[in-house]
């Protein structure tokens, strides 16, 4: 086994299994970690909510699209894959 098979097998077997959250897409079900980032710089305060994980179980969706992740619907905003996971900018509607 690769360097980067045994990395990606420990991101899939030991750090995602923390991982609690269900997007639901339609009929697809996506396993993550919601968070929200806040940024803070002179007069610009914002906040974004990102779903993250595995970049390998993260479908390609287009932008719009709608998720339900614990009850509450979001709707997709842009995908900022970092190495081996995947995170989803998304909007609280």
């Amino acid at each position: 086994m690769s360097f980067s098979d045994d990395l990606q097998n420990d991101l899939d077997n030991v750090f995602f299994a923390d991982f609690q959250n269900t997007a639901s897409i339609g009929e697809l079900q996506v396993v993550g970690y919601l968070s929200t980032n806040n940024h803070q710089f002179l007069d610009l305060d914002t906040h974004q909510h990102v779903f993250s994980g595995p970049l390998s179980q993260f479908p390609s969706i287009k932008r719009d699209t709608t998720l339900v992740i614990g009850g509450k619907r979001y709707v997709f905003v842009t995908a900022r894959p970092r190495g081996q996971t995947q995170n989803w900018i998304i909007e609280l509607q």
